[in-house]
């Protein structure tokens, strides 16, 4: 496809360079980075990449954000705040091909992550208050407290 892209473009007086391929992160395997070749791309890196994970790592330890601000042009309305973004860039080598990155994060992403954690944390407790409801309380010897 991105052959046939390149050939389509061509035909319309667009060469190389003339153009950025913007496509979702399925197109970010190294048969497509190799046929890309110096072709410019936008896309989201995969997380199963380590390079991605890398890169996120890097932003946090770094604490470098950019301040991106909100990117919406819609109205903020009270019951519901519009999300905050801030950015940093990096570099991540892909099959021996360094490439631009940008770590990007949202407030709004960090509350529902912050929520999930809380649903895990209250069902964790669940279970463990089960676990103790079938633990004795009240032992008569020393022994029989250690061994619980």
């Amino acid at each position: 496809m991105l052959t046939r892209i390149s050939s389509l473009l061509a035909n319309h007086g667009l060469g190389s360079g003339a153009f950025v391929y913007v496509a979702d992160s399925a197109m970010v395997t190294g048969s497509n980075l190799k046929a890309l070749g110096s072709t410019r791309f936008i896309s989201r890196l995969p997380a199963t990449y380590d390079a991605c994970k890398n890169a996120v790592a890097e932003a946090v330890d770094a604490r470098n954000w950019v301040t991106l601000g909100s990117l919406t042009e819609l109205p903020v309305v009270e019951s519901r705040s519009n999300a905050e973004y801030k950015a940093y860039e990096t570099k991540v080598v892909l099959p021996n091909i360094p490439y631009r990155a940008v770590v990007v994060n949202s407030n709004a992403y960090d509350k529902r992550r912050q929520k999930r954690l809380e649903r895990s944390i209250t069902c964790s407790v669940e279970v463990i208050a089960k676990k103790f409801k079938h633990v004795q309380k009240i032992y008569f010897c020393e022994a029989d407290a250690r061994k619980a």
